[in-house]
């Protein structure tokens, strides 16, 4: 039986895949692999498990490493943790921590500004001991309306302001603890 002869397009893969991708694709043993690589003069990656080669690091990870979590890039290029971790360490990135706000990649929460009124004071106070919220003249929700829903009342801010002092609110208590 005459000796197998390298495909024309092994050392092309050969660069970019691993000993058990390639036997796969040849439909070869992993010895013929071996003596294919060696005759081609493409070796295999290291770090990988025995007798097979590390996935290399594919163009472009580092551009965009920093800037993604591990579990984002695992999801980005459909590897495992191990394989990401090892291309992470091969390139000396760092990845983005997930949930660090200020980084790319991160969107913070589009959060309105804090109303510090003394009515919406008032409010936050009575939520402590049920759900208040703003709402129009009807009771509908409405996120800047002059009136509040409390329970099933509808009050104006001069009247969520007397139930909040009534519920042992005390807005002026800052005062009695400066002097």
């Amino acid at each position: 039986m005459p000796a197998r002869t390298i495909p024309e397009t092994f050392a092309k893969f050969a660069a970019l895949e691993t000993n058990a991708e390639l036997m796969r694709r040849f439909d070869m043993s992993r010895d013929l692999v071996s003596r294919f690589r060696k005759e081609c003069g493409v070796p295999a990656r290291s770090g990988g498990r025995a007798g097979f080669g590390a996935i290399p690091v594919p163009d472009g990870f580092a551009l965009i490493a920093g800037s993604m979590t591990r579990n984002e890039l695992r999801r980005h290029y459909n590897r495992s943790m191990s394989t990401i971790d090892n291309w992470l360490r091969l390139t000396g990135i760092t990845p983005r921590k997930p949930g660090k706000r200020g980084q790319p990649g991160v969107v913070p929460l589009n959060l309105p500004p804090r109303d510090t009124g003394r009515a919406a004071l008032a409010a936050e106070y009575l939520r402590r001991f049920g759900p208040v919220s703003r709402c129009d003249e009807a009771g509908s929700y409405a996120p800047h309306g002059a009136h509040w829903r409390r329970g099933r009342s509808i009050l104006t801010a001069d009247q969520i302001i007397a139930a909040a002092t009534e519920r042992g609110w005390q807005p002026e208590a800052w005062r009695r603890l400066a002097a």
